[in-house]
């Protein structure tokens, strides 16, 4: 499965609710009803070999992203989609981290590994162009990401996120070509 093909289900997914959802009352219900509907996509997408749970919560986490961005035309899904699935990636990669490595212990090598298996996860079956790719992708994030966590002590929650989407923008660049 490609990158291609992954997004020209969320670009035809998306685009198609669009419309409709531009008569919604309000714009918290337009994101409730975006994320909801992104939601049943991405799990309909589920392969079966991998975790069932970590993919559904790994969607609810894509699918916020998504809902807060400009979908009004296919240019602005395009960039919703390129920005959201890596930035995802990071965040997610970074509670795992969290949750099951004491964060003094983490090393580049730890970081390129969660990374890596964040993006097995969403694509199971890479090509080797991807694979290539993402690599590149996870060896840009992994210098960063230890610089940040030596930092996090001293930074607050909106902070946090700051620097993990800014990480995400410098190192998704070659993701976008």
């Amino acid at each position: 499965m490609s990158f291609d093909f992954i997004k020209s289900i969320w670009i035809a997914a998306l685009i198609g609710l669009t419309p409709t959802l531009s008569y919604s009352e309000s714009n918290i219900q337009y994101q409730e009803t975006l994320q909801s509907h992104c939601f049943k996509t991405w799990m309909k997408k589920i392969d079966p070999s991998i975790d069932k749970e970590t993919y559904k919560q790994f969607g609810d986490k894509y699918c916020r992203c998504i809902s807060t961005k400009n979908l009004d035309n296919k240019t602005g899904v395009q960039k919703a989609i390129r920005n959201c699935i890596p930035q995802t990636i990071l965040h997610d990669a970074m509670d795992e981290l969290e949750e099951e490595v004491t964060l003094s212990e983490v090393t580049t090598q730890i970081i390129e590994q969660y990374c890596l298996n964040r993006w097995s996860l969403i694509y199971p079956n890479q090509s080797d162009e991807d694979k290539k790719t993402i690599q590149a992708y996870c060896a840009c994030v992994k210098t960063k990401l230890l610089s940040f966590i030596e930092q996090i002590e001293k930074i607050s929650n909106r902070e946090y996120n700051e620097a993990i989407n800014d990480i995400n923008t410098i190192c998704s660049e070659n993701l976008n070509q």
